[in-house]
């Protein structure tokens, strides 16, 4: 029998590129099928919502707090994104 995986879409927001490398090497040890933009600030990042419609939203928590919680903000403003 054939496991058919749905893609996920991980928008990276704010995450250095190790963060990414680490996070996509551990993805790949579940074999899963995922698609992934990483983009850094506002405008980017509201940019990448609307045109690469993510299944997850990962953002650096170590970063500008400000930034972070307009990021929340926004992502909760979104109707197709559960939180």
């Amino acid at each position: 029998m054939t496991r058919e995986f749905q893609t996920i879409r991980i928008l990276f927001a704010d995450c250095s590129k190790e963060e990414v490398s680490l996070a996509l090497h551990e993805l790949g040890k579940e074999a899963a099928h995922f698609d992934v933009k990483s983009v850094d600030g506002k405008a980017e990042f509201k940019k990448a919502l609307a045109e690469f419609n993510p299944s997850v939203v990962v953002a650096n928590c170590a970063s500008d707090h400000s930034e972070n919680l307009y990021k929340l903000k926004f992502v909760r403003s979104c109707p197709s994104f559960v939180i």
